[in-house]
């Protein structure tokens, strides 16, 4: 019965993350600025069968370590080149973590509890809309939980053998921080507070547990995994190599002296309040029933050590926060590694909640889940209203088509009913019932943005400067140098649709500005202008008209939404013009 049990979870879970990670993965166009920056990387990678040496548009790009490029690139070489191909990994890391998160929830607290936790994870706003991108995060949350489920494995275990489970702490560390660099560490902070912990502070045991976690032979599978590819890009490129990479990629980062990611430090709280919503609600309750836990009643099929486990997930949850909250620089996506810690306490306490008559918080819980969502529906039906009444709001219409806009009715209507409805469950006692219900809603909500989404936003979001980009890219396969003129925020994405000639050169041999610049810039336009003509231009329509007046010599090609194709055919007539370019 238990494994049958099983078996339906499993099959649950499958459909889930089918529907959260894989349907219609490749509808929409690439997202700008991150995945249309990672996707061309991989995507000229693969050109060049080159897997040391990152480039966008041929020009050097160290940003992070490449394991997620290198997914992308196998995923090329096994369905070709395109979208799906490119969010295929990341999409199969997601649904690896569900199923991870599943394992640990059931293990230690019970097969209700995992299921839960897994739900949370893959019905989560931020986690679904990321591990539908070709981005690093994803990868990095994947092998950030693994590390840790590793660890805790090997912590509980009785047997020598067990112990050495710890090799695969250090060997998904390693992996982590080939995913996105110094974070990918931080497990081996979480393991060494939670031993601090569990063991209250004494020399000994605490001694006797890193021992357990074999950290010499750890740290060689650790650098056998980190420093390859960081030796031979150094050795390719030099001091090109560790300027991009560790001092404006690394330092200047982790101080938050670029990039504009300097946030304070209760950044992270409506961040996760949002990212994590609905479930984001119940978080503060969990936690707290978690620091409170010799007084809580055992779930009846969680085992004898569920208190052990549900202070290792209480510790991973509340240092991941701190940790990055103390950071200065911060974006939405850096608190990820902590979602799966966070669906476990969760997923641990709702399942405990929903069997207990003493429950009152989850009473609570859902009364505040009510709220918000009559408070979403009435912010997103004024702000739906103020669209489309805003004074001199024109480029907002545009962004904002009736179809996108019908679409954004229908969902927050299906989160208004759904909320509402769970909430009556839950205070009327049908507690298991009102969570489904919440789970149900979540699936709903993700299933009607990816049913109507591509309909909704593609033909004014995507669509124009893609097919502007194929046209480009037409234009450049007959030898007519090409500029991409869109300033901030970039749109790399546009490369992505080029012709695979144009990124099959060596980077920097010769250089790509002669060929094919992109810059926001108008000194750089105006020097590449005087030197190719004729010569095409892709940019925006406010752009666009500020060169046609300030160079009679341009003419419209071709027009896509808000985008223009332009055709120089002769030199401009002075430099002076650069002072009339945006």
């Amino acid at each position: 019965m238990i494994l049958d049990s099983r078996r339906r979870d499993l099959l649950l879970l499958a459909l889930l993350c089918g529907l959260c990670f894989f349907w219609r993965l490749g509808a929409f166009g690439l997202f700008d600025f991150n995945e249309g920056l990672y996707v061309q990387a991989a995507r000229e990678m693969y050109l060049r069968d080159d897997l040391i040496t990152a480039t966008v548009n041929g020009v050097f790009f160290f940003d992070k370590p490449p394991l997620a490029l290198w997914c992308a690139v196998l995923s090329f070489h096994l369905f070709g080149v395109s979208e799906f191909a490119a969010r295929f990994p990341v999409a199969l890391a997601a649904s690896l973590l569900t199923l991870l998160v599943y394992g640990f929830g059931a293990r230690w607290f019970g097969r209700l509890a995992g299921l839960l936790a897994a739900a949370l994870v893959a019905l989560n706003p931020l986690l679904f809309g990321t591990a539908r991108q070709m981005t690093m995060d994803i990868h990095q949350s994947f092998w950030f939980a693994a590390a840790l489920v590793c660890f805790f494995a090997a912590y509980q275990s009785k047997t020598p053998r067990g112990k050495w489970l710890s090799l695969g702490m250090w060997a998904c560390c390693g992996l982590s921080f080939m995913a996105k660099s110094v974070p990918g560490l931080f497990p081996l902070f979480v393991a060494f507070v939670f031993t601090l912990l569990h063991e209250r502070l004494q020399v000994q045991p605490v001694w006797r547990r890193i021992r357990d976690t074999k950290p010499l032979p750890g740290l060689l599978l650790l650098a056998a995994i980190i420093a390859p590819w960081h030796i031979l890009a150094y050795r390719a490129h030099g001091e090109i190599f560790y300027q991009e990479y560790w001092v404006l990629h690394h330092v200047a980062l982790l101080r938050g002296a670029d990039f504009d990611h300097a946030q304070p430090f209760w950044y992270y709280i409506p961040a996760l309040l949002l990212g994590l919503f609905p479930w984001s609600l119940f978080l503060p309750v969990a936690v707290w029933q978690a620091l409170r836990s010799k007084t809580i009643e055992p779930a009846a099929d969680s085992p004898p050590d569920a208190p052990v486990a549900r202070l290792f997930v209480l510790v991973w949850t509340l240092s991941i926060f701190l940790l990055f909250s103390l950071m200065t620089s911060k974006l939405v996506s850096y608190l990820l590694p902590m979602y799966a810690g966070a669906a476990l306490l969760v997923g641990d306490w709702m399942a405990r909640a929903v069997r207990s008559p003493k429950e009152r918080a989850l009473r609570f819980s859902s009364l505040t889940l009510a709220i918000a969502a009559v408070g979403l529906l009435l912010a997103g039906i004024a702000g739906l209203r103020w669209i489309a009444v805003a004074p001199g709001a024109a480029g907002v219409r545009e962004d904002f088509p009736p179809e996108l806009q019908t679409l954004i009715r229908s969902l927050l209507s299906v989160l208004a009913t759904g909320f509402a409805g769970a909430a009556a469950l839950i205070w009327t006692g049908r507690r298991l019932w009102g969570v489904g219900v919440i789970a149900a809603t979540m699936a709903a909500f993700f299933g009607l943005a990816l049913w109507q989404g591509p309909v909704s936003i593609e033909p004014s979001l995507h669509t124009p400067l893609h097919t502007l980009a194929r046209e480009a890219g037409r234009k450049l396969q007959t030898g007519t140098p090409l500029a991409v003129y869109i300033g901030q925020p970039r749109r790399p994405s546009v490369f992505f649709y080029m012709p695979a000639s144009v990124f099959r050169l060596i980077p920097g041999e010769p250089s790509r500005k002669d060929y094919l610049l992109e810059t926001g810039e108008a000194s750089a336009l105006i020097a590449f202008l005087e030197t190719n003509r004729p010569a095409y231009i892709l940019t925006d329509a406010r752009r666009a008209e500020a060169l046609l007046s300030a160079s009679p010599s341009l003419v419209v090609v071709e027009s896509q939404g808000k985008w223009r194709l332009l055709r120089s055919e002769l030199m401009p007539h002075s430099r002076s013009t650069e002072n009339h370019i945006p």
